[in-house]
């Protein structure tokens, strides 16, 4: 690690150097200017956002500078040397710009102007120009994937159309990734949209409306001001509304109902114009989605809705003021089922199954406002107030058992708690305990922040800068809960045949921060920057937690459940819940209780080297940490006050490489110190939770994690190929692991964390997509990925020969996983077909133990198909067959063919209506199952789900445009011609 940390400060000082010399070849040092201009569209006059700027060499045969167009569509080159150059202005959907120019000697400034690109098709009354559409272009750091391309069904919504591109996944908690990229925002036109609510846009976007999406790292709010990179990107999609769209009123609402007690209606308002944008949008359903597109199942039973209004104006590069309103409210109910596997000894493993019924609901409001204002030529002041209220809350009920062998080897068990009375005949001696759960918890919270920048560019001084920033933030939460629980021993029957729990929390907390600081950055040379930043933190964190025991056996008057069946037992405790006696205060606990305040002063302290050419930007840098602690906690009988310091070191390395606009290489090195947290290392046993002891440890030190990432992408012009590749490696030192021991008898466990080293991961990826004819209506989209993590824990046994003395091992888990991806994708005027295929393999060992399912597969392979006519009419199908093997559960190795369709017709005037009918797993044999593992086991989840329904649908569409190409591109899209239209709406086929 030293040799290769010494090895890239070796190289980074000698680009360095290299860099700061003058030219050797003339002896003296050329003079440099800005090349500035503007790129807009020559019919509407909207400007052109992330156009691509390239300054090339005459002959145009190599590239000497470049960069892309802001939100306003402008554009500024820095340090062009004089000479002789042509500028090559390029948007996907127009014709190239060229035109030479000259950077005269002692120039500051050379203007281009105001460039107004054409569309490069045009379309006619009775005659249509058609030609290629690629599925993707690359172009730099952005990768634009043109949505035409993606035929979705009527109705779509957003997330259905991210689900088709190529490298893109949705997880089920509408978590996007790119590449293995997180998407953290969704802008529209460059501009946020309902700011970090991503769900606002993924559930109610029309896919129909969407001409490109974009997606590239976003310069963080420092980095855009003062216009030196800070490594604080954050990987963004960027929606490029249809041309035509993007003056006037436009909008669509619809309404759906169907079996299985199943909705789902939708409302979207736009208003676009030169310098504003405004929507409103909401949805009211049952399956936590406003779309129609296909293969979509729901949770258990939900009820979800949300409504939202976002506005956004600007005037040139003056102001720009905009914020958000948005209401959303949910109430689901599922089912669990899971059965996991624990590594506690070097000779057993203990298993557990556990059934579980939940709701949970909430309703959140929140108000998100922005305000940038450019003072004056040199200095942009940027405000973000943010508030919000909210209320949530949740009721389970759970029957749960502990064995010390496996269930499923019995061919009899496959849902062991259901089938309890043959466990207790098979596996009497081997049942630790058994036990029923019931809890209720309710949160009230209020919040508001507000963060403050001011950044100032010297005139006289290119590239030195200063920002003043400030943050401020209020959170307050005040939680009630009710906790009731009866389990029952096996082992240890006659002893301690079992425990009751039922306790009443009060939970208030308050949390109060600010910080203020300042960011300088110096050119010490040519293309050479030194930033420096200071940051003050301030946090006060209060929380005073009241316990009230009305289950302890010695408090005299408390109403408990009769003696029934531990599985009636669930209903008597839920029977109880929220149940709270007029003197209840009497029930007071202190050693439950809780007082815990939280203080901390952090100090950041930053210093970055940065050096940026043409072709590479790097970085250098080091984040120095003090920061002090101050704890005051009462808890379990102690009272505690104390006080820590400590340093906290995080270096970071960035270079990217440039080979042109379409390939480039980069890498990345983050170092992160982790100090543990206070409360772990306090000298205290908790033993509120009487199966799991927990104890703290004041002798933990601060775990040191470091991550490499190297990640390369190309896209070939000429044949339209798409090529990337990531690789990572991260290990950590010090690691903070628990200590676990563990009582076969009972299943009773005391856990203390420790440190730990030996964990480390390792994981790649590399995807190729190309069109496989001269045609383009062939796309072959593939990916492979793999990893490998090495986790480490503790196992804890007694010491051969004894029955008292136990002793611990370092015991290691690895997990080897394989998956792969391929797709052809078929395209024709009005229909498109895709073939797909997955497949994932994951192997697993274990030092010491025996790995119950150590080889699991996971594949799938089917076909999807979507068409829309001129007639009206459209349909859509996906046929897909899933298998799982290797599972140590019977009823999770499994065959599931899903197959759904859909069949519309648009009718009225411009095909502005819409009607629908869906039908979702038709034959009925979706399941959600998932596997999840860890150093200390494994867990395997089952949630029940409503799949199979069937949906009518009405949608009407409505728009008033201010581009009469714009009603004609729409109506041409709804006759059927979507499947394959440019930018500007012209099929291409």
């Amino acid at each position: 690690m030293k040799r290769l940390f010494t090895f890239t400060m070796l190289c980074m000082l000698a680009l360095i150097t290299v860099n700061a010399q003058t030219n050797s070849s003339t002896g003296k040092k050329l003079t440099k200017a800005n090349v500035t201009g503007f790129v807009k569209d020559s019919e509407g006059g909207e400007a052109l956002v992330r156009a691509t700027i390239q300054i090339m060499t005459p002959d145009t045969a190599h590239l000497a500078f470049g960069g892309v167009t802001n939100n306003m569509g402008g554009y500024t080159i820095k340090n062009v040397t004089e000479g002789d150059y042509v500028v090559k202005i390029s948007y996907l959907g127009y014709h190239d710009f060229y035109r030479a120019i000259t950077v005269k000697n002692k120039a500051t400034i050379h203007n281009v102007g105001t460039v107004l690109l054409t569309p490069n098709s045009v379309m006619l009354a009775d005659a249509v120009v058609t030609g290629k559409l690629p599925q993707m272009e690359v172009k730099e750091d952005t990768i634009v994937f043109n949505a035409d391309a993606f035929k979705t069904p009527e109705g779509s919504v957003l997330e259905d159309l991210i689900k088709k591109l190529p490298g893109a996944q949705v997880d089920n908690n509408g978590d996007i990734t790119i590449n293995g990229k997180k998407i953290s925002k969704i802008l529209v036109g460059g501009k946020e949209f309902f700011g970090n609510d991503k769900q606002m846009s993924m559930k109610n976007l029309p896919t129909e409306i969407i001409d490109r999406i974009s997606t590239y790292d976003k310069a963080s709010d420092q980095e855009r001001l003062t216009g030196i990179q800070d490594g604080q990107e954050e990987t963004v999609i960027d929606l490029t509304i249809k041309k035509g769209m993007q003056k006037g009123w436009f909008g669509n609402i619809s309404a759906g109902v169907g079996t299985e007690e199943q909705f789902a209606n939708r409302i979207m308002i736009n208003r676009f114009q030169d310098n504003a944008q405004a929507s409103i949008i909401g949805n009211l359903n049952s399956n936590g989605g406003g779309g129609m597109g296909m293969g979509r199942g729901a949770s258990g039973k939900s009820l979800q809705g949300s409504v939202g209004a976002n506005i956004v104006v600007s005037k040139d590069d003056k102001y720009e003021i905009g914020g958000n309103l948005r209401y959303n409210s949910s109430n689901r109910k599922n089912n669990n089922r899971s059965a996991s596997e624990r590594y506690v000894t070097t000779d057993a493993h203990t298993f557990s199954d556990q059934l579980s019924k939940n709701e949970n609901f909430s309703d959140q409001g929140n108000a998100e406002f922005k305000i940038e204002v450019q003072v004056d030529s040199f200095t942009t002041m940027l405000i973000r107030p943010v508030v919000g209220l909210g209320n949530s809350g949740s009721n389970s009920t759970g029957l749960s058992a502990t064995y010390n062998a496996d269930p499923y080897l019995f061919n009899q068990i496959t849902n062991p708690l259901n089938q309890w009375d043959t466990i207790e005949a098979l596996m009497d001696t081997a049942i630790v305990n058994h036990g029923t759960s019931a809890n209720k918890n309710r949160s009230d919270s209020k919040n508001a922040s507000a963060n403050f920048t001011l950044s100032h560019r010297y005139k006289n001084k290119k590239q030195r800068n200063l920002s003043i920033n400030g943050s401020f933030n209020y959170t307050k939460n005040d939680g009630p809960s009710f906790n009731a629980s009866n389990t029952k021993y096996y082992q240890v029957r006659s002893l301690m045949p079992n425990d009751t729990i039922y306790r009443y929390r009060t939970s208030p907390n308050h949390n109060t921060s600010f910080g203020l600081g300042a960011t300088f950055s110096e050119p010490i040379a040519t293309n050479l920057i030194l930033q420096f930043t200071y940051n003050f933190q301030h946090s006060n964190r209060k929380s005073d937690n009241d316990t009230y025991d009305m289950g302890s056996a010695n408090k005299a008057g408390l109403p408990m459940p009769t003696a029934v069946q531990h599985a009636a037992m669930v209903d008597s405790l839920a029977s109880l819940l929220g149940y709270l006696p007029d003197n209840y205060f009497e029930y007071y606990d202190s050693d439950l209780s809780n007082y815990n305040r939280d203080i901390n002063d952090n100090h950041n302290i930053n210093l970055q080297l940065r050096w940026n050419s043409s072709f590479i930007t790097s970085s250098i840098g080091v984040q120095l940490q003090p920061q002090r602690q101050h704890l005051e906690m009462k808890y379990m009988g102690k009272d505690i006050d104390t006080t820590r310091t400590f340093l906290r070191v995080s270096p970071t390395i960035n270079f990217r490489y440039r080979f042109n606009r379409q390939n480039q290489l980069n890498f990345t090195y983050r170092g992160n110190m982790q100090q543990p947290s206070i409360t772990d290392m306090i000298d205290m046993t908790d033993d509120s939770n009487p199966l799991n002891i927990r104890k703290g440890n004041p002798s933990l030190k601060p775990s040191f994690s470091n991550n490499f990432n190297i990640g390369w992408n190309d896209y070939i012009t000429a044949t339209m190929q798409t090529l990337f590749a990531n690789f990572s490696f991260s290990n950590t030192m010090n690691s903070i692991s628990s200590r676990t021991t563990y009582y076969k008898e009972t299943g009773k466990s005391i856990t203390q964390p420790e440190n730990i080293n030996g964990n480390w991961n390792i994981n790649g990826s590399f995807g190729f997509n190309t069109p496989l004819f001269a045609n383009e209506r062939f796309m072959l989209n593939s990916s492979i990925n793999t990893g490998y993590n090495n986790n480490v824990s503790f196992l804890h046994q007694l010491k051969k020969g004894s029955f008292s003395e136990y002793e611990d091992f370092k015991n290691t888990t690895n997990n080897l996983t394989l998956g792969g991806n391929l797709s052809i994708t078929y395209r024709t005027e009005f229909w498109d077909i895709r073939a797909n295929g997955r497949i994932n393999y994951r192997h697993q060992d274990n030092k010491y133990l025996e790995v119950t399912s150590p080889n699991t597969y996971d594949f799938s392979y089917g076909i999807e198909g979507n068409g829309n006519w001129d007639n009206g009419w459209g349909c859509a199908t996906n046929f897909s067959i899933s298998s799982r093997r290797g599972y140590a559960s019977s009823d999770a190795n499994t065959n599931e063919v899903v197959w759904n369709a859909q069949v519309s017709y648009r009718f009225l005037k411009g095909r502005a209506a819409t009607v629908s009918l869906q039908a979702f797993d038709i034959l009925n044999q979706r399941s959600n199952f998932s596997r999840a593992i860890s150093a200390n086991g494994r867990s395997d989840t089952w949630t029940e789900s409503i799949n199979n329904y069937y949906m009518l649908t009405f949608q009407y569409r409505f728009n008033f445009f201010g581009s009469a190409s714009g009603r004609r591109e729409l109506r041409a899209q709804r006759r059927g011609m979507g499947g394959g239209m440019m930018g500007g709406g012209v099929p291409m086929f």
